[in-house]
């Protein structure tokens, strides 16, 4: 006889993968809206500082806002990954940097469908990835510089054939005698 117990079906835990992907996908939809409203901005701002100088410095003006924007937008995106870097970092790093090239794309995208009448350089549409890009490498090699074990109060040997033991209280130990 099969006792009940035996008979049903075990349970499975809870994943945490679908936790995760619905975060980085949240990470990602908050960044997309954050550039189609740099867009909107960039678009309600745009038409005034083409009409205060001449033809030429009008477009460098209206490109420079969008590069500006870009830069600040890249800015507080590296704050944030700093401060929420999420469960997986190197995920979320990834997940961010694609999600901010969509984004400053989109925000170009939107500004011109507004009433930005023209981007006459292009590149800026790239700044806000690559200012998060450069800030986060920045943070990681500082990271490096100050704790270059990833954790300072960690006590370990220094060398491979060290017995972790008996590892003097500076951390360093002396090698074992065959």
């Amino acid at each position: 006889m099969v006792s009940p117990v035996l008979s049903r079906p075990v349970p499975r835990p809870p994943s945490r993968r679908p936790r995760a992907v619905v975060a980085e996908v949240r990470v990602a939809g908050v960044i997309l809206v954050a550039g189609v409203l740099v867009g909107a901005v960039w678009a309600q701002l745009a038409p005034s500082m083409a009409r205060s100088a001449d033809l030429g410095e009008g477009r460098v003006a209206v490109d420079g806002l969008l590069a500006l924007l870009g830069v600040g937008a890249g800015v507080v995106t590296a704050v944030l990954l700093v401060a929420v870097p999420g469960p997986r970092p190197p995920l979320r790093l990834a997940v961010v940097l694609a999600a901010a090239a969509a984004a400053n794309v989109l925000a170009a995208a939107v500004g011109l469908r507004l009433g930005v009448h023209v981007l006459g350089a292009p590149g800026v549409a790239v700044l806000w990835p690559l200012v998060a890009a450069v800030l986060t490498a920045l943070r990681m090699l500082a990271a490096l510089v100050v704790s270059p074990d990833g954790e300072s109060s960690r006590r370990t040997p220094r060398h491979a054939g060290a017995d972790p033991r008996e590892a003097d209280a500076g951390g360093v130990s002396e090698p074992r005698q065959p």
